[in-house]
């Protein structure tokens, strides 16, 4: 539980001011970078600065709620129904106020209310005949197999007929067509929309700004953190699932640049902090509660009008994802935070500090308190993270722990070949404490687009990027090992 941080703390307190300025100065290898300068922007405030995007910049607006549904296409062809009416979901063809027309074969069928002079008497109706009824629903009298509703903008198709919309184009429900086209067929709910490849910039394009915050936790002196915020560079899209990315051990927030701008670009907000760094270092249960200020933070700014996020976020949809003592931050994040609905863990490590630790402030997660998270979680492993004299995620307290005690849905992938500190965009003298790996890149692009197609799943509800998770697209290179539940 002590050793994996020992040698990695070692070596960047030794290089702390040239590790500082390395990571500081890169640009990813990922997509589009983040350009511009960046700004100090006092603490506590809403005002971010931009730096960059990773698309064509588009005029920033404050955005309402997206918009609704779209419509249903009704089924093709000639219609009819079931002898029994089965196929007619009443719950989705809505009449409205008007009288609507049945055909009842049942000669001893009733006539319900009718609402307006023209309406046909029961003694006057023959077996057969249209009988006219008032139902505040679709009502199906005995075997009715034909709607005809009196309002002249309902439209007709074939002998199929959508029950009275308020205009020609629109859709009650989920469809609000009657009489499917063949006997056996079922109205059904539309179709996904198709998958957009994960594996790449996505078409929403990212930009970034930074600011600098006041956080909790600074004793006499005040805790001053620079938080990176990545969003679509789409503002009628709005509002879009939040993201907090956490760093690793002595590593920083914008390490992980490549990860955000791809799930900006996909549809996510992104706010990645750089919690701590060289000497000073922060507990785990720390950094639980730095998790839950981060979310408090991006939902307040989200509600303000004066902000730059108002409006931007979904609150209802939250992932979190971090690698290595991120990934257990994310984790433990989750474990505290009931707002969260799926965790991606980058080779998350369980460990405690170089020197040692009390159970309370480094408490172990994994297996102890995974059985206690309810919701979809997934991880990629590396292969050499337990080699070493000092392993960096030594092999009793790395990913397949956290697999092997969670809740189904469960997914992990092990790369073959691959190091623990292959994960983020680039590495400085902390790095060297750990074994490489043989194609950095190839983990990184894995983990990018895997993790995208994760939080389109579980966060969007999309069912089309379940290739990229367990499917043929996760099993397309031999280097990866997948394991699902």
């Amino acid at each position: 539980m002590a050793r994996s941080e020992a040698v990695v703390g070692l070596l960047a307190a030794l290089a702390l001011a040239a590790c500082t300025d390395s990571l500081s100065g890169r640009k990813p290898d990922g997509d589009a970078g983040a350009g511009g300068a960046t700004a100090d922007l006092g603490f506590g405030g809403t005002p971010m600065v931009d730096i960059g995007t990773g698309g064509a910049p588009v005029a920033d607006a404050q955005v309402g709620p997206p918009p609704g549904d779209a419509a249903v296409t009704p089924p093709p062809g000639d219609a009819s129904v079931k002898p029994d009416g089965s196929n007619v979901r009443p719950t989705d063809a809505l009449p409205t106020d008007d009288a609507a027309v049945v055909n009842p074969p049942d000669p001893d069928a009733a006539v319900v209310d009718p609402p307006d002079p023209d309406a046909v008497p029961a003694g006057d109706a023959a077996a057969g005949d249209a009988v006219v009824v008032n139902p505040p629903d679709a009502v199906f009298a005995g075997d009715a197999v034909v709607v005809n509703p009196p309002d002249p903008d309902a439209v007709p198709a074939g002998d199929a007929v959508v029950v009275n919309p308020p205009d020609p184009d629109a859709v009650v429900g989920d469809a609000a067509i009657v009489n499917p086209p063949d006997p056996d067929a079922a109205v059904v709910d539309p179709p996904d929309p198709p998958a957009v490849d994960p594996a790449g910039a996505g078409p929403l394009g990212s930009r970034a700004a930074q600011v600098r915050l006041e956080l909790p936790g600074g004793g006499i002196f005040p805790r001053r953190v620079d938080v990176f915020v990545h969003r679509p560079n789409d503002p009628a899209g709005a509002p879009y699932p939040l993201i907090v990315l956490s760093h690793g051990f002595q590593l920083a927030g914008d390490d992980y640049t490549s990860y955000a701008e791809r799930w900006a670009s996909h549809g996510f907000v992104v706010v990645a902090a750089t919690y701590d760094g060289g000497l000073s270092t922060r507990t785990h249960a720390e950094l639980a509660e730095d998790f839950v200020s981060m979310v408090d933070w991006t939902l307040a700014q989200n509600a303000d009008p004066g902000a730059d996020l108002f409006h931007w976020v979904d609150p209802e949809h939250i992932g979190a994802a971090g690698h290595s003592r991120g990934g257990k931050q994310s984790f433990f994040g989750a474990l505290v935070d009931a707002r969260v609905d799926a965790v991606f863990g980058l080779d998350p490590v369980d460990s405690g500090p170089p020197f040692g630790g009390n159970a309370r402030d480094y408490p172990s997660l994994a297996p102890e308190r995974m059985g206690e998270l309810h919701i979809p979680i997934a991880v990629v492993g590396s292969e050499r993270g337990p080699q070493g004299a000092v392993p960096c995620a030594p092999g009793d307290d790395n990913w397949d722990e956290y697999y092997n005690a969670a809740n189904s849905p469960a997914y992990a992938w092990l790369i073959a070949g691959s190091g623990h500190m292959d994960f983020q965009d680039a590495c400085g003298l902390a790095c060297l404490a750990c074994t490489g790996g043989d194609d950095p890149g190839f983990t990184r692009e894995f983990s990018r687009t895997t993790s995208t197609a994760f939080f389109r799943y579980f966060l969007y509800g999309e069912a089309a990027y379940g290739p990229w998770l367990d499917g043929p697209a996760a099993l397309a290179d031999a280097r990866v090992e997948v394991l699902s539940k």
